[in-house]
């Protein structure tokens, strides 16, 4: 009897597990809503999957969108889509970086999804089509973001109808413009944006004195939009607002305001517009400032020391007309990217630099910088990128700037270097560029140059270097697409070894080298742009094989001051495609 209890009792726990089971399983298969499961996977089909294609790190979201043995899928457990708790809507729908290639269509599925509040489609090629009216429809879309998606033409008008915005992303799809509706309509319609991103759109306006009375704006991007006329200044005092970008806008006008304390400014970023006036000495006070750009503008006066209280600073660029101290520079201790291009230095290489240990971008060129580079610089570990070039820097080049440094790219050109260019055996060098033209640099090139196996551009062009050169130092190079020797007093011997393998050049640069022919190795160059092989010794006919080099890139090609007698053959029609091809005999 007791035993026939339990059994029962057994019996009923079972008939409810499995029917909690069945419930909860069932609860798991009818989540996703039917209609929008199907929606997005005949949305999925209308697209090519270009791959290998420019932006591919969500190119594995979409594999997971599928039926499993022929039953309905539950959508909301499908990479880059989500749904409401509640309602299990489909609201969020991230497909940047998928590789998506095609148009949206205006029947497109995608438009059924009416719940969408955020709409993330970056990274993609829509082909240059349309952005499609029926954008307007999603009118719960909270997010929508469009940029680097190849769309071009005119924002459509619907997009208006989505009043509910508080980011708008479209930026970097340069054949798109906003015309009508312009960007006053915009602004007048979407008063609760705290993300504004409209950069490389074709916009072609002023700004809206309007858009300063958006409270809630915390990211503007503008750049690049051909904006005109003054900038309002009262955008810069907005309360939430973190980034300011309006650069490269060279007919946008404006000056800096008096910078009150508290502000949330991150980035600030205003290069290549025509901001005027001199730096307000509050600058000071933008205490959260990580990235500052006013490269290429026109301020003008001193730089104010106050530029020392920005600690947190990690990227400065600046451009200013008059001499400047960097005694404040040095507490600028988390800066990784420097750039004071012509701001008036002169004197020794600024000394308040040994600090900045985490530089790994400077650039200090167009200044008035003298003597020899210093010894201590070799103790910014971190340093890639350094340009010195167009100041009166002198004495010989530090072996170590080439062979056993980090650094990647090393301008020099345009200085007064004088000795030998730098002989090594044993290097660790990680250079792709090195260029040393315009200095006063004498003797050979030495041949352990072949041992810089990343560089890609070299140029030693207008200095005094002599002797016998081998081009198969150069030819070792495999990277090396960049090649400028010209003007100095050189003997190139440009025959190859037998099995070589000749790097494919760009731009070839091999004026005044004491040529006596036509060198062979351009028989198999297809992807020149530029080369000049001027002033040599070259003598007799043009041979027909130089007509058919490099035939669809080739731009300019100068041949003057030799000792050509004509042509071997005709030369016929000019075969190169570009446009702008410029040719000298």
């Amino acid at each position: 009897m007791e035993l026939s209890f339990y059994g029962l009792l057994l019996s009923i726990l079972f008939f409810h597990l499995s029917a909690f089971t069945h419930s909860f399983n069932s609860s798991l298969q009818l989540r996703c809503h039917h209609d929008e499961s199907l929606a997005l996977l005949q949305f999925k089909q209308s697209f090519i999957m270009s791959n290998p294609c420019d932006y591919s790190f969500g190119l594995s979201k979409l594999e997971s969108w599928k039926l499993i043995h022929g039953e309905r899928g539950d959508c909301c457990s499908w990479d880059g889509v989500e749904c409401d708790y509640q309602t299990n809507h489909v609201v969020s729908l991230d497909l940047s970086g998928c590789c998506l290639f095609s148009s949206i269509n205006s029947n497109s599925t995608l438009f059924r999804l009416v719940h969408l509040q955020n709409l993330n489609l970056a990274y993609n090629d829509f082909n240059y089509s349309q952005i499609p009216s029926q954008i307007g429809l999603l009118s719960s879309l909270t997010r929508l973001n469009l940029s680097r998606s190849d769309f071009s033409g005119q924002i459509p008008p619907q997009v208006l109808n989505l009043s509910s915005l508080i980011s708008l992303d479209l930026s970097y799809n340069y054949q798109v413009k906003l015309h009508k509706p312009s960007l006053r309509d915009l602004v007048q319609k979407f008063t609760n944006l705290k993300v504004l991103h409209l950069s490389e759109v074709n916009i072609s306006s002023t700004i809206p004195d309007s858009l300063a009375n958006f409270s809630s704006l915390e990211s503007l991007r503008l750049s690049y939009c051909g904006l005109r006329g003054e900038f309002p200044i009262d955008i810069f005092q907005l309360p939430n607002l973190k980034i300011l970008d309006i650069s490269d806008n060279p007919d946008l006008k404006g000056h800096l305001p008096s910078f009150e304390l508290g502000s949330l400014l991150k980035s600030l970023i205003l290069f290549g517009t025509n901001f005027a006036g001199e730096f307000p000495s509050s600058i000071g006070n933008l205490a959260y400032l990580e990235y500052l750009d006013f490269y290429s503008c026109n301020f003008t006066g001193l730089l104010p020391s106050s530029l020392g209280n920005l600690t947190k600073l990690t990227r400065l660029k600046l451009t200013v007309s008059t001499t400047s101290s960097l005694s404040w520079i040095g507490k600028l201790s988390n800066l990784k990217t420097l750039s004071l291009v012509h701001v008036g230095l002169n004197g020794d290489f600024p000394s308040s630099l040994k600090n900045l240990t985490q530089l790994s971008f400077l650039d200090l060129s167009y200044n008035q910088l003298v003597g020899p580079i210093p010894s201590w610089l070799m103790n910014l570990t971190k340093l890639v990128v350094l340009f010195l070039d167009h100041n009166h820097f002198s004495g010989q080049i530090p072996s170590s700037l080439i062979y056993g440094a980090r650094i990647q790219v090393l301008s020099l050109s345009s200085n007064q270097f004088s000795g030998q260019i730098p002989s090594q055996t044993n290097n660790c060098s990680e250079l792709i560029e090195l260029e040393l033209s315009s200095n006063k640099l004498r003797g050979s090139i030495p041949s352990t140059l072949s041992s810089l196996k990343n560089l890609q551009i070299l140029n030693f062009q207008s200095n005094n270097l002599s002797g016998v050169v081998d081009a198969n130092v150069f030819f070792q190079l495999k990277n090396l697409d960049r090649l400028m020797l010209s003007y100095n007093n050189l003997w190139l011997l440009t025959e190859s070894s037998t099995n070589a393998t000749i790097p494919n050049f760009i731009y070839l640069g091999l004026a005044s080298c004491n040529l006596s022919e036509f060198p062979h190795f351009l028989h198999n160059q297809y992807e020149l742009k530029f080369l000049d092989l001027s002033s040599n010794n070259i003598q007799g006919p043009i041979p027909s094989w130089l007509w058919s080099i490099s035939i669809n890139s080739l731009q300019s090609m100068n041949l003057s001051h030799n000792f050509l007698t004509g042509f071997e053959e005709g030369p016929g029609p000019l075969q190169w495609a570009s446009n702008h091809f410029r040719h000298w005999v």
